[in-house]
């Protein structure tokens, strides 16, 4: 195939290569968790983790969401979050998670629509994360 010429599916961009992909995405997690884990409201929800050891995870997580991964990942977020749900966590937290996402993407100069677009594939999982969903 001749390397000058695209094919349609690779003219459509995914938000994680919008977004700056890998490196992008490394900057986002570090300033992202920063502000995470200096919030007073969600710091137990983190005693347990080390913040390089949630670094990887949150990576991977936005990595395959901003993908736009066809695969249905509600259950292995339900899963993974369970054990915070007896702590307390709610809708409360969840607002300041997404919160802190916005904030660290506006500080690193992300466009706004781009943004919005992040926001969204992330408040997709709310329900999923605290453990309203059906299951699949």
């Amino acid at each position: 195939m001749n390397e000058n010429k695209k094919c349609p599916r690779s003219m459509v961009l995914t938000i994680f290569e919008r977004i700056g992909g890998e490196d992008a995405v490394e900057a986002l997690v570090t300033l992202f968790l920063s502000r995470v884990f200096n919030d007073p409201n969600l710091r137990l929800f983190f005693a347990d983790i080390s913040m390089p050891k949630q670094a990887e995870k949150q990576k991977s997580f936005l990595t395959m969401a901003l993908h736009g991964s066809d695969k249905n990942d509600g259950e292995m977020l339900r899963e993974s979050h369970a054990h915070l749900l007896p702590m307390g966590m709610n809708d409360y937290h969840f607002d300041l998670v997404i919160k802190h996402l916005e904030e660290s993407m506006y500080e690193l100069n992300v466009a706004p629509k781009l943004i919005g677009e992040v926001i969204t594939v992330c408040e997709s999982m709310r329900e999923y994360i605290l453990d309203r969903a059906p299951p699949a």
